[in-house]
């Protein structure tokens, strides 16, 4: 859930001064927090989580909304801090619940758990910045799905 709540609050605040409506902010963030997970989903071929699961849509919704009508409150650098460190503990845990989900289905070992736990993690951060027609964080210098390869790669060899 902390990558849920993460994931729909940066993306709003990410977006929100485009303009963007609490709809289209809504949108984007229930987007955003789902998006990866959606991707492996179809790729396993398995029940997509959220269809069962739909906290997390609910979730991503409401932190959504607090985040449009928030955002002078997350404009505050400790907050803002903190909503960034919340992101990168997001990414990982992501990552790693989907690696070992890709593993314990034994769907193309051992690559796939990397690959898919890579996609999971940075998916809808890739949606969120084509949707919204902002360069993405892997076309920029910033380390980003390096350390998510990287922690996939230990968690399978680990396994």
């Amino acid at each position: 859930m902390l990558g849920t709540v993460a994931f729909a609050i940066s993306t709003v605040l990410a977006v929100s001064h485009k303009g963007i409506d609490l709809f289209g902010a809504s949108v984007m963030g229930i987007i955003t927090a789902v998006g990866g997970g959606t991707i492996r989903d179809i790729t396993l071929g398995v029940p997509v989580f959220w269809a069962d699961e739909q906290y997390y849509i609910w979730v991503a919704l409401i932190f959504s909304v607090i985040a449009f009508y928030g955002r002078t409150l997350f404009s505050n650098k400790h907050i803002n801090d903190l909503i960034s460190y919340m992101d990168a503990a997001g990414i990982s845990l992501f990552a790693i619940m989907a690696a070992d989900k890709v593993w314990d289905l034994g769907f193309g070992l051992p690559r796939a758990p990397i690959l898919l736990g890579i996609i999971t993690a940075i998916g809808g951060g890739l949606f969120r910045d084509v949707l919204a027609g902002r360069p993405t964080l892997l076309m920029s210098r910033e380390l980003y799905a390096v350390p998510v390869m990287l922690g996939c790669t230990l968690y399978v060899i680990s396994k």
